[in-house]
């Protein structure tokens, strides 16, 4: 391990990203590969001082100007990517999957089939989000919030309408009407799976380029739907959410659409807050997520989708509802905002599990493992 030097894409950059949310995760895997004793500076630091590097790492197209620079230099670029693979970042995998020192982290394990299949020679494996527990502290704050939600929204509905104006426009839609269905009714399938059972039954195959394009359609408006109806089943709670002016359109009963705020500032919002909501992105199915990392480390209680793998990692730390229907939802909300002291201890038994396992710095240490062997030989 000793002599790698990691070099961080805008790793000294305040802001990048909605909400400036790409920003801390780069400064934040910065500071944690630093925290664990390894030896990283921001790329910016090392063009403007020359210092030579052995392998580049950055959120999905940060510094991706110098990719190919490094690449035929003869170093190791790292691409994390902070949401599947074959999401908002697909082209960069398909450009470099034939690079030997190309190396594509991603967030959810649900990748591995897709890209098994259908990008053979990507050198791929799974990396889950972390949060830095010195920007999400726990200040113990009076909780004046009942239940936030911090995240925003897309317009689903006038992307699928636009879909019968393409030529085979309406095959498509409907296609892609199926594909939402299953989605939707088993959101812990992987979409290689969904797209396994479209292919059996339709008797069709589908390219790289046709499930690239088919999973952006379909998992976004999953994702839509499945926020919507979340805040729409806990319409007598006092939700505030915090997000772009979409959710004015979805928004009913008592629940309160806030605006947006910048990564920084929902911390504080966040400390005021009892519950935290979170439901689980389809694109990041079988993963982790920073929401409720974060949330953890503020020391906020959790009310996140049922998933194994989340399930697995906080075990009853979190409260968790049905995300194929969502019908338990306002009792688990209910039962939770009662019962402060429960609540309250698996909050701080959720952060302790967070500090121990989910902070930048092991994220840092996992990939160091990665290159330690290579480095040695």
């Amino acid at each position: 391990m000793e002599g790698i030097t990691y070099s961080i894409y805008l790793g000294h950059t305040p802001r990048g990203g909605v909400f400036n949310v790409l920003a801390s995760f780069c400064r934040g895997i910065l500071k944690g590969f630093k925290e664990a004793g390894l030896n990283a500076l921001s790329f910016e630091e090392c063009l403007e001082k020359n210092i030579n590097f052995d392998v580049a790492i950055g959120f999905n197209a940060a510094g991706a100007e110098y990719w190919d620079n490094v690449l035929k230099s003869g170093k190791i670029n790292v691409f994390y990517s902070v949401d599947s693979i074959f999401a908002q970042n697909s082209a960069v995998c398909m450009k470099y999957q034939n690079y030997d020192k190309f190396l594509a982290l991603g967030v959810t394990p649900a990748d591995f089939e897709g890209a098994k299949y259908y990008l053979p020679n990507l050198n791929y494996t799974y990396m889950p989000h972390a949060t830095d527990s010195e920007l999400w502290v726990d200040k113990g704050l009076e909780k004046e919030n009942d239940i936030v939600l911090f995240s925003s929204l897309y317009d689903y509905e006038k992307k699928l309408e636009n879909l019968k104006n393409l030529k085979n426009g309406k095959m498509l839609f409907e296609l892609v009407g199926e594909i939402i269905e299953i989605c939707l009714k088993s959101p812990n399938l992987s979409f290689f799976e969904v797209c396994n059972l479209i292919k059996a039954a339709c008797r069709v195959e589908f390219s790289l380029s046709d499930f690239v394009e088919l999973y952006n359609i379909a998992t976004m408006a999953v994702e839509q739907r499945q926020k919507i109806k979340m805040v729409q089943n806990l319409s007598k709670f006092n939700v505030k959410v915090f997000g772009n002016k979409l959710w004015e359109k979805y928004i009913q009963g008592k629940v309160k659409y806030m605006g947006a705020l910048d990564v920084s500032d929902s911390v504080e919002v966040m400390n005021k807050s009892k519950i935290s909501l979170h439901c689980q992105p389809y694109q990041i199915n079988k993963g982790l997520h920073e929401r409720f990392l974060n949330a953890s480390s503020a020391g906020v209680f959790s009310l996140c989708s049922k998933t194994l793998t989340i399930e697995k990692e906080f075990g009853d730390n979190f409260g968790y509802f049905d995300y194929a229907t969502f019908e338990d939802i306002s009792d688990k909300a209910d039962y939770f905002l009662s019962h402060d002291k429960e609540r309250e201890q698996k909050a701080r038994a959720a952060r302790e599990i967070v500090l121990k396992n989910h902070l930048w710095k092991n994220r840092a240490k996992e990939i160091d493992k990665l290159f330690a062997i290579e480095k040695k030989e």
